[in-house]
């Protein structure tokens, strides 16, 4: 806006593939061994989003715990970090509420691969979608 520039935002779900991996043009710089560890950030958030459903009242950092409990299992992935933010302004929450987003980033051989779920004001959650 502040240059005046014709551009619209589309703000779009993530495209997932069968396993969960999200789809991106990163993914191709992984080799097979690292292709398969890669899925451990989609693992990630299922544990931090179940996490959520099993106890609404749960607290961010504990959510992000679970999450690098989860993520620590994969010797093949650096992570780079977990958080539960605003997904607004990616501020970090203390006090677990609607919208969160959970977020998450590793280094799975030469990629950087990033992740999320999206826990919206009315409780839904926006995970991705999975190819057919």
């Amino acid at each position: 806006a502040d240059l005046n520039l014709p551009v619209e935002l589309r703000v779009l779900p993530t495209v997932r593939e069968r396993d969960g991996l999200a789809m991106s043009s990163r993914n191709a710089y992984l080799n097979a061994e690292d292709r398969a560890a890669a899925t451990i950030l989609h693992r990630s958030l299922q544990a931090g989003k179940a996490l959520i459903e099993a106890d609404p009242s749960v607290s961010a950092p504990r959510v992000i715990e679970k999450m690098l409990t989860v993520m620590a299992k994969e010797p093949h992935a650096q992570l780079e970090y977990a958080d539960v933010c605003d997904p607004d302004t990616f501020a970090p929450l203390e006090t677990l509420r609607a919208p969160a987003l959970l977020a998450i980033s590793a280094r799975i051989g030469p990629a950087r691969l990033i992740d999320n779920f999206l826990l919206r004001d009315d409780g839904t959650w926006e995970t991705g979608v999975q190819v057919e």
